[in-house]
């Protein structure tokens, strides 16, 4: 007896699970809505699936009919005819939705066809009840509801007080043995003991899953940038430019690479140490964000005192004010050392080159040119910018 209590306590405890529902709660907005539609567009794909099978029993009853010597053939035939019309007009209206990506309708498709279908077994049910005394209907809709919808407790509401209204129509109708009424309520809690149950297995493995997928986004993230600028690093630069590049190609926009380099860095950094040389180029890359403001901006320190930033759809016009602006930000810079009064003014050399790839063009022909600019600037005197040999 403690051995099936021990059992009744564990199954209320998991289909209740406080914990859970805690962790869910202190989940992400974003998280939590990534949950939530990956579990409309399942419920949608199973309601399709479920349909595809289901549509099985009025085509065999309609083959079957048709081999019956009774006198409501053609009734049966109208009435499977009917249903299977209903649900071939709700499978073509699932797969246009998820055709078109109207995720926006997925709720409202698989909660209206369980409400229908739920009022249908019913009325089958009450019918089989009436003349058979017995509960078949009524078990296929039970494992129906069991093992197909995952739905969560809001939206399950709906069908379990479907059911609960359903059964106070037989009972008021007095038609029914008070037994069938019984197994019929009993049914009805372990089907939705059985719903939670699957509803929290989900959300559990959800849950996991979606963390996991977090932690390994913040990762890659972190791999991918410049922990002293939080800029983006070499390998973050190379995962930009392979969604990039190819886009610059296909739609034969400009591609332009902006190369710079604080000028006498090293010896900065020698004379007042690795902290303020730290603290130099965490101005630097600020002045560089600040000018660089489009979304599609790529800005990344690409060695100890080089950056660079990638625009594509940018002419040779818009580049040069992107570097000049850069260049006037960064003079703008005044760096306090700690050790002295002095006031230390920053500038840097920029190499500038445009093209519109094709199809045979690759970054590296376009980043050897912008860097060979690079160094014309540098042995050109620094603080200064060149740009299709011209020095500004």
């Amino acid at each position: 007896m403690d051995g099936i209590k021990d059992i009744v306590w564990n199954v209320l405890r998991r289909v209740k699970n406080k914990s859970l529902l805690k962790e869910y709660n202190a989940l992400s907005p974003r998280l939590k809505k990534n949950i939530e539609i990956d579990l409309q567009f399942l419920n949608i794909k199973r309601v399709a699936i479920f349909i595809l099978v289901f549509m099985l029993l009025p085509a065999f009853n309609i083959i079957a009919v048709i081999y019956e010597e009774s006198e409501l053939i053609n009734y049966k035939i109208i009435i499977n005819s009917i249903v299977l019309l209903i649900l071939f007009i709700y499978l073509a209206v699932i797969n246009l939705c998820i055709t078109k990506n109207k995720s926006e309708k997925y709720q409202l498709l698989y909660l209206s066809f369980w409400i229908f279908f739920v009022i249908g077994f019913y009325g089958l049910s009450h019918l089989d009840m009436t003349v058979n005394q017995q509960l078949i209907i009524y078990i296929i809709l039970f494992v129906s509801l069991c093992n197909v919808p995952i739905l969560p407790s809001g939206e399950y509401k709906y069908i379990f007080s479907l059911q609960i209204v359903l059964i106070a129509v037989m009972v008021i109708s007095g038609r029914h043995d008070s037994m069938l009424i019984l197994n019929l309520i009993i049914i009805s809690g372990t089907s939705y003991a059985f719903s939670r149950l699957n509803y929290n297995t989900y959300l559990d493995i959800q849950i996991k899953e979606k963390k996991l997928e977090e932690i390994n986004s913040d990762l890659t993230e972190l791999a991918s940038r410049d922990s002293l600028t939080g800029l983006l690093n070499r390998r973050g630069l190379d995962e930009k430019l392979e969604l990039l590049w190819p886009l610059c190609i296909r739609d034969q926009q400009s591609a332009v690479i902006i190369m710079l380099d604080i000028d006498y860095f090293k010896k900065y950094n020698d004379r007042y140490g690795h902290a303020e040389g730290d603290r130099c180029l965490r101005e630097v890359a600020d002045a560089i964000k600040k000018a660089a403001k489009r979304k599609t901006d790529v800005i990344a320190r690409i060695g100890g005192e080089e950056f660079l930033v990638f625009a594509h759809n940018a002419d040779s016009v818009q580049a040069l004010q992107l570097a000049m602006e850069i260049k006037q930000n960064v003079e703008e810079i005044e760096l306090n050392t700690i050790n002295s009064n002095e006031i230390i003014k920053v500038t840097v050399s920029i190499g500038i080159e445009t093209m519109v790839p094709e199809r045979e063009d690759n970054f590296l022909d376009l980043y050897i040119k912008a860097d060979t600019a690079l160094y014309e600037a540098k042995e050109t005197g620094r603080n200064c910018i060149i740009m299709c040999n011209k020095m500004y």
